[in-house]
């Protein structure tokens, strides 16, 4: 039987957000979505306990109410013991090298890119994911 693949997508922009769903709906069979508009939002759906395993979470840094970095730091110390398995992307529309070193300084963080988020990055998403998890993903078609 093929686990679903649970994603956390934390954005403002709701563009960015249905470009990244429809990318990574064309890539997995077996995929639930979930979506905040910003990191205090998606901190409370992580409280909620709807999310029973997370997958894969992808962060936006500049957001209103709460940016990417303060939820990184709060995601820490709150869930990351929760969600050991979940690869974390902060992603941005600018390659700011602040930005690149601030994300290397949490620990959950998989990786840091630049939007758009296109097909070849959901490629690239979906192996990591395969190589992390392996077996339990199944045999997800393309």
């Amino acid at each position: 039987m093929k686990e679903n693949i649970n994603v956390l997508i934390i954005d403002d922009n709701e563009i960015d957000r249905v470009i990244a769903v429809s990318n990574l709906r064309h890539i997995f069979d077996h995929i639930n979505v979930f979506e905040s508009r910003n990191g205090l939002e998606a901190l409370d759906l992580l409280g909620t306990a709807q999310i029973p395993i997370l997958h894969l979470i992808l962060v936006d840094i500049n957001m209103p109410i709460m940016n990417g970095f303060k939820f990184l730091e709060m995601y820490e110390a709150l869930y990351w013991q929760n969600f050991p398995q979940a690869l974390v992307y902060l992603i941005s529309s600018s390659s700011n090298p602040a930005d690149i070193t601030k994300a290397k300084t949490f620990h959950s963080l998989t990786d840091f890119f630049t939007k758009p988020f296109n097909p070849l990055r959901a490629q690239n998403l979906r192996q990591s994911l395969f190589d992390s998890l392996g077996s339990k993903l199944g045999s997800q078609n393309n």
